[in-house]
């Protein structure tokens, strides 16, 4: 992953972010070009699939877990190509989740960090009332899309 190209598209496609929050998203973003590995069983529990610091969102998480002020949500979908993720959501799924906790965790998180392997502008529109509500109340949402292990962040389709 080229680190000096991530942030430049970062700083680019959220503006918005505070020095700290773009700090923390390239903390994780060396690892996300192994995402199988980091989201596979054996890794759960390891410091790599568990940023100090990170919620992470995944279908066998428990939705009542500790809020963070920092959130990473996993969405792959299976398609002809690519199998999905293990320990992944769908995209639908995992926006879903996130705004969940987000309204669970009003107050407490700052940041949330989609990554996905999947770009469908309308399913992430579906999502953009709410993504831009949290927003008003200080919760910053940013997508980063993992495709042929080029990792970079992506605007959403509305913007």
């Amino acid at each position: 992953m080229n680190a000096k190209l991530f942030e430049e598209v970062l700083k680019e496609c959220y503006p918005n972010l505070t020095a700290a929050h773009r700090a923390a998203i390239l903390e994780i973003a060396e690892g996300v070009i192994n995402i199988p590995a980091l989201t596979s069983h054996a890794d759960r529990k390891s410091s790599k699939a568990h940023p100090s610091g990170w919620a992470v969102l995944n279908p066998l998480s428990s939705p009542a877990a500790k809020c963070q002020k920092r959130l990473v949500a996993f969405a792959s979908d299976r398609n002809r190509l690519i199998p999905q993720w293990p320990g992944s959501f769908t995209l639908r799924d995992a926006l879903a989740g996130v705004m969940d906790y987000y309204g669970r965790c009003h107050g407490i998180t700052e940041l949330g960090v989609l990554i996905t392997n999947v770009w469908r502008p309308g399913e992430l529109s579906a999502f953009k009332r709410d993504i831009e509500s949290f927003e008003q109340c200080s919760i910053q949402s940013v997508a980063i899309l993992v495709s042929n292990h080029t990792v970079l962040p992506i605007n959403w389709p509305w913007r």
